[in-house]
């Protein structure tokens, strides 16, 4: 059983939403998905390890993280055989975008977008 939804829920309408998401099973489009947001900071494309140490400054560290690092990089592995590349040499500038060092992103943050 995924840890996630180990939990009972009570009304018929929270019953539905996990009996469905129990059934799904992850495709290649689910996990790219799950890749693109771990490669992705606010000031661009990091790899791995920077975009996860950028995280724990937000929110601090749980011991599931690192079993949700392990399951990221298992995914990049994945599509690295696919690609017969790495997936960092198909990033624009994630060279330059890993070496910034910007302040953790806060909510309410008004000087990053003038359209947010």
């Amino acid at each position: 059983m995924r840890e996630e939804f180990s939990y009972e829920p009570e009304s018929e309408k929270e019953k539905a939403i996990k009996a469905f998401i129990m059934e799904c099973e992850a495709n290649d489009y689910d996990r790219l998905i799950q890749l693109c947001d771990s490669l992705a900071a606010d000031y661009g494309f990091v790899i791995l390890e920077k975009r996860f140490v950028d995280v724990v400054r937000r929110y601090g560290i749980n011991e599931e993280y690192v079993r949700d690092w392990e399951s990221v990089f298992d995914i990049k592995e994945y599509f690295e055989k696919q690609a017969g590349c790495s997936v960092y040499d198909l990033l624009p500038d994630i060279g330059r975008t890993t070496l910034l060092n910007p302040k953790p992103w806060k909510p309410g943050n008004q000087n990053r977008c003038k359209y947010f």
